[in-house]
């Protein structure tokens, strides 16, 4: 006798064949895959630097005390390369934003300096324009 697993995943096979030879088989250009490893490398350098930056801002005060501030936090990368991850405060109808911390990459980038701002807002609809 065959074990129900078996007929199931025969059953999954058959259903998954015709799809995968109606597909074909075609081979990313190096154009794509160059995208796409540039936009992964991005997305891990932001990845990083975040994951940095909030250790260090959560060195001086509790994740609470930081959630009570500030509801979006948001990295941003120089020309030159270095990263400063802001936390901050959208207002309630969402046109501004307030930055409450802010940290900077310093020489090690995995090292970062906090420094607490004056609650300004830094970009808001009516200076976007």
């Amino acid at each position: 006798m065959v074990s129900r697993p078996a007929v199931l995943l025969a059953a999954l096979g058959a259903l998954a064949a015709p799809s995968a030879r109606a597909q074909g088989h075609s081979v990313p250009s190096d154009t794509l895959l160059a995208g796409v490893t540039a936009r992964g490398r991005a997305l891990a350098d932001y990845d990083h630097a975040a994951w940095h930056a909030t250790d260090a801002i959560l060195a001086g005060r509790s994740a609470t005390e930081l959630a009570a501030v500030a509801n979006t936090m948001l990295a941003v990368q120089n020309p030159g390369g270095a990263w400063t991850v802001l936390w901050g405060r959208l207002t309630a109808a969402m046109d501004s934003f307030y930055v409450v911390f802010d940290a900077r990459a310093i020489a090690d980038p995995d090292s970062f300096v906090v420094r607490t701002n004056p609650d300004e807002p830094i970009c808001s609809r009516s200076n976007a324009r």
